[in-house]
């Protein structure tokens, strides 16, 4: 009994040993699987990645979007980059999308579907690299599973757009991904692993099963399946698990998520095949308790158990990571186009691909022996080590450099460089491209471009390009926008049948097309346009096209001039010419034309009518006979003297007429030149002035008569002032020296009599009343003797006279009056121009104080040289002249007429400048010459 129960413990043993280490196995593989699967999807992000950093592809990319899309050398760049992608990385298919979404370039046949759509507009709005979920294609050839990567194009920087497009990889997951999921790294007859997401309340089998053919993205199982693997993935459990898998038969599983995915791996094997070894234990525990090798059979078992364990954990792991390095080369591979290189942490080259090998030639063994800084050259080497030292932390970086052959030949290269795990090691993978021709290509391109933009950007000529399909600008330069009046980005966002007039557009289709169509090779004319301000200009357009290899037509480039002031210069001299000939011939005056020598070789019929000769008469040297005799002469010497100074001919002369009748005409000549300045001819007019000299002879004796009515009216009118201002001085001598001394009387009797009966109650306030009112009376007396004839006048001179004058007003009235004075220092006017000047003032400050309202009056009188002037400035209501001046008389215009009246005696100006609302000025200006002049004829 003892030797059956060590030999049932030994049994239980192993069994218990055995389960652990098929477990441990599964959990081994399903780790593997898991990280092969994260660092092929991490590979495909980093080549994203390197896509959506390139800023001169994005640069390129977005000049190509803004010029129209056009078939040409960049479009064929851009392609073959597309294309280069998808070989270099083994994509289905890569396709360039525009900032809506659309597909403008692909390669690989892509259709975008309603489930890229919504992965599309998220990467367009945020600017991020997305990865899709795997899913079935609607359309397309067998297989149709695919995944798909979005890598957005930006150039980044402040002011740029974030997001100028993307660029969209197709991968078909049965060339790569799904064999690296199917593998197992031993021999087996139900082991698998499975690829599975949840879905809703189902689970969803992505990759193609063993046991069930035609199943990726088709099979579904409820997730409420307790026993199910794939359930218990979606369930959140981990770990190594029994349970019943698709086929309902027993497995041994092992699940684990797929980082930064929705994804589970599932490793799992038959029950029956994985304990298959218990059957072999079993016997060899019969064979152990038979020999009672007790002791022995434990220590063997113990170290069978820890060798067998061991041994198949690292076969497990051998053989996966030999399986990986092996897809990983062979991955290598597919990049037999470039140079491949695997160096260590320190840049030595541990791995080269037969494409480096031929480039750089050195043999294998020779590359071998390098360090990558060997291979650069002696200017690049530091900025390359100081690179990879601040990528060391990166997931990569793509740059261009120069690198040298063995025989110290330099060529350009593009290189994209990333870290890389190998059996736990990290190494720098360098992809290099040799850019040689690229470079040659761009340089050239460079140059022609340089050419072409110093010719499209001459200032004296529009010039476009045109796309062939769409007809909108691709490219302007800065003439035409000034021709047309558009900024540039407007201009771009338009065709060039937006702009072209309704009535030109037909005629200009019908020529572009039958470039299109081959009948011609490009065309030119005269158009109409309708430029931003909508105004229409007139242009000469030369169109040409420029081809693509296969024949059609790529672009047109288009020369504009405005021809806008030439159509306008045409058409007026068209209706300037048929206005010519309809005035000549209906002209009330004489026009006639003649030759460089001055014979005459057109007259109008109005000129004969003036002559009375005919035309035939008049033609040659005829039309002097016209001229009298008398005027002949002189007429001749103005003309010549015209002739040789270039200038206009005019003239007054008489015309003897065929009938012996004189008249007086006017004669004006102009001569008539060629587009080099040089006389032609002349043109002229004669103007029948008869009547005219008669008129002018009665308004000379008329104008006599009135000169000398209106001398008579002005002596009298001055006349009438002088009387007045010495009535004025009278009264006011009378006032001050008779009146004055009566009111002085008067007041001192009152005075005597107030002291007298000062004690009387009621005489006395009388007395006081009476004699303050008769101070008030000699007040007032005195006020007029001084508006009448101020006595400082004569004494003391106009700016003192006028200052009490304003200060005794400003006072009474309360209106403050900023008064200024000028240039009378110790000098005095003539009597007559200080009076009216004085008058001028109480006039207008009378006036400002009965109709103005003012606030605020300024007075300036100022002496300079042979003149006085005097402005009078309020701010009041103010007043229309005009309709003061239709009004008829009334107070207002009275005092200003006076004012005006009084200034012109004198020889001075008056101007008055007022508006309703806005105050009045009156502007003086007396000339002293003249007015000394008068003023001594007057005396």
């Amino acid at each position: 009994m003892a030797i059956v129960g060590i030999g049932y413990w030994a049994y239980h043993d192993q069994n218990l040993i055995l389960r652990q280490q098929e477990q441990a196995n599964l959990a081994v593989i399903a780790d593997s699987k898991v990280k092969q699967v994260a660092d092929w999807l991490n590979e495909r992000r980093h080549n994203a990645e390197v896509i959506a950093c390139d800023p001169f592809f994005a640069l390129e990319v977005e000049r190509w979007f803004a010029a129209g899309m056009p078939a040409n050398e960049t479009a064929d760049r851009i392609r073959q980059r597309l294309m280069s992608l998808q070989q270099d990385y083994d994509y289905a298919a890569v396709a360039l999308l525009d900032p809506l979404g659309q597909s403008r370039l692909s390669v690989g046949g892509l259709q975008v579907e309603s489930p890229d759509r919504r992965l599309i507009s998220q990467v367009l709005q945020n600017g991020e690299i997305k990865v899709s979920d795997l899913y079935r294609q609607e359309a397309g050839p067998e297989p149709n599973i695919a995944l798909d990567i979005l890598a957005p194009l930006g150039r980044g920087g402040k002011g740029n757009p974030p997001v100028i497009g993307a660029v969209y990889f197709r991968i078909d997951p049965y060339r790569y991904l799904f064999p690296l999921i199917q593998g197992w790294p031993t021999p087996s007859r139900s082991a698998e692993t499975l690829l599975v997401r949840r879905d809703d309340d189902h689970i969803l089998y992505l990759n193609e099963l063993r046991h069930r053919k035609e199943t990726a993205l088709r099979l579904r199982l409820p997730v409420s399946e307790e026993r199910l693997p794939a359930a218990m993935a979606a369930r959140k459990q981990e770990g190594v698990l029994e349970g019943l898998d698709y086929r309902q038969i027993p497995v041994l599983a092992a699940i684990r998520a797929v980082p930064a995915t929705p994804w589970f791996m599932i490793a799992k094997i038959d029950r029956d095949e994985a304990y298959a070894p218990l059957r072999a234990i079993a016997l060899l525990a019969v064979a152990l308790v038979s020999l009672l090798i007790m002791a022995a059979g434990a220590g063997v078992g113990l170290w069978w158990r820890q060798q067998r364990a061991g041994w198949v954990a690292d076969y497990y792991r051998a053989e996966l990571e030999r399986q990986a390095l092996a897809r990983r080369f062979d991955y290598l591979t597919r990049y037999a186009n470039d140079i491949v290189l695997l160096t260590d942490d320190q840049g030595r080259l541990v791995e080269a691909n037969d494409r480096a090998v031929a480039t750089y030639g050195h043999s294998r063994e020779e590359l071998l022996r390098l360090n990558i800084q060997d291979l650069w050259m002696p200017e690049t080497q530091g900025r390359f080590t100081e690179q990879m030292q601040r990528q060391g932390q990166a997931d990569g970086f793509l740059f261009e450099t120069v690198q040298r052959r063995k025989d110290g030949s330099r060529f350009p290269v593009e290189a994209s460089c990333r870290l890389i795990d190998l059996e736990g090691k990290r190494y720098w993978q360098s992809i290099i491209r040799d850019i040689s021709e690229r470079k040659q290509v761009e340089e050239e391109r460079r140059q022609s471009e340089r050419w072409l933009t110093l010719f499209f950007d001459l200032p004296f000529i529009g010039m476009a390009i045109t796309s062939a399909t769409t007809k909108r600008w691709v490219r302007v330069n800065d003439r035409l926008c000034e021709i047309f009046g558009y900024a540039r980005e407007e201009l771009l966002r338009l065709t060039w049948a937006e702009i072209t007039h309704p009535d030109d557009l037909a005629k200009d289709v019908a020529e572009f097309e039958r470039v299109l169509r081959g009948d011609s090779e490009g065309y030119e004319m005269d158009k109409r346009f309708i430029r931003s301000d909508g105004q229409v200009i007139y242009a000469t357009i030369d169109v040409k096209c420029i081809h693509r290899p296969d024949g059609a037509v790529d672009y047109f480039v288009a020369t504009v001039q405005d021809i806008t002031a030439r159509k306008q210069a045409e058409a007026s001299l068209q209706e300037s010419e048929r206005r010519y000939q309809a005035l000549a011939h209906g002209s009330p005056v004489g026009m006639f034309k003649t030759d460089a020598h001055g014979d005459y070789v057109y007259v109008n019929e109005r000129w004969c009518e003036i002559t009375g000769l005919t035309a035939n008469q008049a033609f040659g040297q005829g039309w002097v006979r016209a001229i009298d005799p008398a005027d002949r002469e002189r007429l001749f010497d103005v003309w010549y003297q015209a002739a040789e100074e270039q200038k206009p001919f005019q003239a007054e002369y008489r015309i003897r007429r065929a009938d012996g009748a004189i008249i007086w005409v006017i004669g004006q000549v102009a001569a008539e030149r060629d587009a080099h300045g040089e006389i032609v001819g002349y043109v002229g007019t004669t103007t029948d002035i008869n009547k005219l000299k008669q008129t002018e002879q009665d308004l000379r004796l008329a104008r006599e008569q009135l000169e000398l009515r209106i001398a008579e009216r002005t002596d009298l009118l001055r006349r009438v002032v002088t009387a007045q201002e010495e009535e004025r001085r009278r009264v006011a001598r009378e006032l001050h020296d008779q009146m004055g001394q009566h009111l002085a009387a008067l007041q001192l009797v009152l005075k005597s009599l107030e002291d007298k009966y000062a004690d009387d109650p009621a005489a006395s306030p009388r007395l006081t009343r009476m004699r303050a009112i008769a101070e008030e009376i000699d007040t007032e007396v005195d006020r007029l003797a001084l508006e009448l004839r101020p006595a400082a006048l004569d004494d003391l001179g106009l700016e003192a006279v006028v200052l009490q004058h304003v200060s005794e007003w400003s006072e009474r009235s309360g209106v403050p009056v900023d008064f200024h004075c000028h240039g009378f220092r110790h000098r005095r006017l003539p009597a007559d121009i200080e009076i009216v000047l004085y008058r001028v003032v109480q006039e207008a400050l009378t006036n400002v104080l009965k109709h103005a309202g003012a606030t605020q009056v300024s007075l300036i009188l100022e002496h300079r040289g042979d003149s006085v002037h005097m402005i009078i400035e309020d701010d009041g209501s103010g007043f229309d002249p005009q309709a003061l001046e239709r009004t008829g008389a009334n107070k207002r215009r009275l005092g200003l007429l006076g004012m005006q009246e009084r200034i012109e005696l004198i020889g001075g100006a008056y101007e008055i400048e007022s508006t309703a609302g806005t105050g009045t000025t009156i502007f003086l200006r007396v000339p002293l010459v003249e007015a000394a002049v008068e003023a001594g004829a007057h005396e």
